[in-house]
């Protein structure tokens, strides 16, 4: 089968058209039998402890989350009224630079992936939820060190080998930052 893939903005590639990624588990056994079928559960956050753990860094909230995840996820589910699946939506934009903060506006464009996927509402009191917040504050005591560690004179390296050219915004404080979705490349 001819396959061929799309890199998106965040470093993950996609297939195009007809391709087995997309394809439901048990059309893809039917189809390869004999050949396995990998599912990372969670890599993100996996990835992210050891690579955090890697340069020295704790995180305890995430390695909590790791140990319980559909409890942890259904916890917070059931705090804001949304469904676990969102819930792991809501977690792995957080992994990669979604903000704490509600766009109540109409352009979607301006309003972050959390609000997007629960409304202003649920993500407002999604915002206010202390494991919520202390799993941001393990990405945000972390984030800086893995990046430091992948970063060559080109840019930032991936696993793969590629070069993303480094880009800076300026925080509130005008302050240079990486740009947040560096993290997930």
């Amino acid at each position: 089968i001819p396959c061929t893939y799309t890199e998106i903005k965040t470093g993950r590639i996609y297939g195009e058209g007809i391709n087995p990624q997309t394809w439901p588990r048990e059309l893809r056994k039917a189809a390869f039998p004999g050949q396995y079928d990998f599912d990372f559960e969670n890599c993100h956050y996996a990835i992210f402890s050891q690579l955090s753990k890697r340069e020295d860094k704790q995180t305890p909230s995430i390695n909590d989350y790791l140990a319980r995840k559909e409890e942890v996820r259904q916890l917070l589910a059931d705090d804001i009224g949304v469904s676990e699946d969102d819930m792991k939506q809501c977690l792995i934009a957080l992994i990669y630079g979604a903000r704490l903060t509600v766009w109540a506006g109409d352009d979607k464009r301006k309003a972050n992936a959390i609000t997007n996927i629960n409304g202003a509402e649920k993500a407002g009191k999604l915002f206010l939820n202390q494991l919520y917040r202390n799993i941001k504050g393990d990405i945000n005591k972390c984030r800086e060190s893995i990046l430091r560690a992948h970063m060559k004179s080109q840019g930032l390296v991936n696993a793969m080998g590629k070069a993303l050219p480094l880009k800076i915004q300026l925080n509130k404080d005008g302050k240079k930052e990486r740009e947040v979705d560096s993290l997930s490349h």
